[in-house]
């Protein structure tokens, strides 16, 4: 599977030397929507860290308190964390993103399907073996997605492939079913603290970067 993304900062950095940020057995937050609020993201923060689990969050953007928040976590208690803008536009994006997460194991978070970012649980998060980020590229390693479901929507995709007339529509669903097959996720773009729960949780209200 590949597509076109890189970290929102590079503050996400974990290897300075390659400049990548390199997540082993992460947990993944995948959402629909730009994240701005930090307190939308205290939910899966505590998930993550409760578990001893990295975080890469893919979302349409993640900016503001959320993004700060992030990066204050990473830097002050040591929690490696990542973020990345969803690939594509309107319903290619959320195409995308489906199939991100069959290939992943978990599902979108949105709101339209009555999930909201601080309910999450964590079998609603995706994992995959590894992820490594850099600022043009992510590539998903082994995502935990099931294989039967994998395989079940590339015959989906092989089939809208070869049901569509339109050659835009077919050429979508092929880059799909390429990625899909694949197994590889590869994502580019060009360039005070809280507890809850009992869980550390670096609030960035006041600390910028």
């Amino acid at each position: 599977m590949k597509l076109t993304r890189g970290y929102i900062s590079p503050y996400f950095i974990t290897d300075q030397k390659t400049q990548k940020c390199e997540l082993e057995n992460p947990f993944i937050l995948i959402h629909d929507k730009k994240i701005s609020d930090m307190n939308s993201l205290l939910k899966v923060l505590e998930l993550s860290v409760t578990n001893k689990r990295p975080l890469l969050v893919v979302a349409e953007d993640v900016d503001s308190d959320a993004l700060a928040m992030l990066i204050l976590n990473k830097h002050r208690a040591g929690l490696k964390v990542c973020a990345i803008k969803a690939p594509g536009f309107g319903d290619n994006r959320r195409a995308t993103l489906d199939d991100l997460t069959i290939l992943t194991g978990g599902e979108v978070i949105t709101e339209k399907r009555g999930i909201a970012l601080n309910k999450v649980r964590p079998e609603m998060l995706d994992t995959a073996k590894k992820i490594t980020v850099t600022i043009d590229d992510t590539i998903v390693l082994h995502g935990g997605g099931d294989k039967k479901f994998i395989e079940d929507r590339c015959v989906q995709l092989r089939e809208a492939t070869e049901r569509s007339s339109a050659t835009f529509d077919k050429e979508k669903a092929q880059e799909r079913l390429s990625k899909l097959s694949g197994g590889v996720a590869v994502f580019k773009v060009c360039h005070s603290f809280l507890k809850t729960d009992g869980v550390a949780v670096y609030n960035s209200c006041k600390c910028w970067f």
